[in-house]
């Protein structure tokens, strides 16, 4: 009867160890799938910001050729100074948007 004791005692702290080992590895699990879903919504949103920020460049670059092959044209001038401003705009937004 001494050793049926001991046997059944070893068993229920076999389980208990068990049990919290599957628990520890659920938490785990959970935090590490929150992290990967938080680094591939940052992915999709600088993928996104990527493509928005090179149009944009590309559009003020072009503005910019346009007035240095004309540089008298007023008209060329507010085009690239309404571009800059495009740009710094989304940049502003960014930068908000990083700091959340």
């Amino acid at each position: 009867m001494g050793l049926g004791a001991r046997v059944s005692e070893i068993r229920r702290s076999f389980n208990e160890f068990m049990t919290n080992r599957v628990y520890s590895t659920k938490a785990d699990f959970e935090k590490s799938n929150v992290f990967y879903e938080n680094v591939r919504d940052l992915e999709n949103f600088l993928y996104q910001v990527t493509l928005i920020l090179g149009i944009l460049w590309e559009i003020f670059s072009a503005s910019l050729m346009e007035v240095a092959t004309a540089p008298g044209d007023i008209p060329g001038r507010l085009v690239a100074i309404e571009e800059g401003l495009n740009l710094r705009e989304l940049l502003d937004k960014l930068q908000a948007q990083l700091k959340v």
